[in-house]
This record gives structure tokens, sequence and C-alpha cells, in this order.
């Protein structure tokens, strides 16, 4: 697999079809982090199409493309507030507006409670932890492969992970008492 770096330097030198390979890369953590914040499947996948659009047009303005996940995914959250926003206006302004499910998962079903549960948990962790997580866990991407893409060190990939779960069984286990 080309990295992060290689990839965005040969859409900058115009090979279009190069950023589809940016976009199966990271498509599923930036829908994971749609969905967990507006919770409503085809509005998610509408920001990640909208994420994936402005990172295209953008990319001139990123300086180092082993930093394309990190930026990407700020792009993302920075998105789904503003389209969360711009819902809650909406549904405002709407008279008797339904509630949304809980949640939704790959195939379109409500997640179960448990699932729920831990993705709340998961969105309350810090930025950089989050995205660790997502990476490894939400896309099966090794240690190292991460590292490669957040530009950071194996060493600091591990422990932000360590953390990372260490933080979410400290948060789970409090809620349950």
């Amino acid at each position: 697999m080309m990295p992060d770096t290689e990839v965005v330097e040969r859409v900058r030198r115009g090979d279009f079809q190069a950023y589809g390979a940016l976009v199966e890369r990271y498509e599923r953590a930036v829908l994971a982090t749609a969905l967990a914040v507006v919770r409503d499947r085809h509005a998610a996948e509408d920001i990640t199409q909208e994420v994936f659009i402005q990172g295209y047009r953008k990319l001139g303005a990123l300086r180092d493309g082993s930093r394309f996940g990190y930026w990407l995914m700020k792009i993302a959250r920075r998105h789904t507030r503003q389209a969360l926003r711009e819902r809650n206006r909406t549904k405002l302004l709407s008279i008797g507006a339904t509630g949304e499910p809980a949640g939704v998962g790959d195939d379109g079903r409500v997640l179960d409670d448990e699932k729920e549960r831990l993705l709340r948990h998961v969105q309350q962790l810090p930025v950089h932890e989050r995205l660790v997580i997502g990476l490894r866990f939400f896309d099966g991407h090794s240690v190292q492969r991460i590292a490669d893409m957040t530009g950071r060190p194996v060493g600091t990939i591990t422990k932000r992970l360590t953390r990372a779960i260490e933080r979410l069984r400290r948060s789970l286990q409090l809620e349950a008492r």
C-alpha cells in the first residue's frame, strides 16, 4: 500500500484516480465520525461525501501529505458539527419533528444498546485518541499503518491506543455504577 504522502503527490500532479485510494482508506473513519454525531445513516453518508469533496478541493492547502488522515478528520469533524447545527435549526423550525433512532449500523439497522453506549463513550475521548481508536478498531489498520498515516512514531500511537482503551474502561465502569 502506497503511503499517503505519495498518493497526495500523485493527486497534486493531476492523477485524479489516486484520490480514490485515499477515499477508500478513510471512508469508514469519516462515516463513523459523522454517524456518531448525527445518528442518521443517510445524513452521515452525505456528510462523508461532502468531506471528501472538500478535502479534494483544499488538498493544495495541505502542507504535509503524511498528515492527510489527521487533516481529513479535522475537516470531517468541522463539517459534521456544521451539518448538525443546520439540522437542529431545521428541526426547530419544523413543527412536530420526530426523534431519530439512537444509532444506525453499517447495514442500516438500529445499533443495540451496548454498541450505542460504547460509541457514545468513544466520542467523548480526546480527538487524537478517538482518531487512533477509529483507525485501529473501526477500520482495522495496523499500528504501523496508523503511524504512517498520522506521521507519528509507532510508540506514540501505541501509547495513545493504550490510554484511550484505559479511558474507555474507566468511563464505562463509572457509568455502570
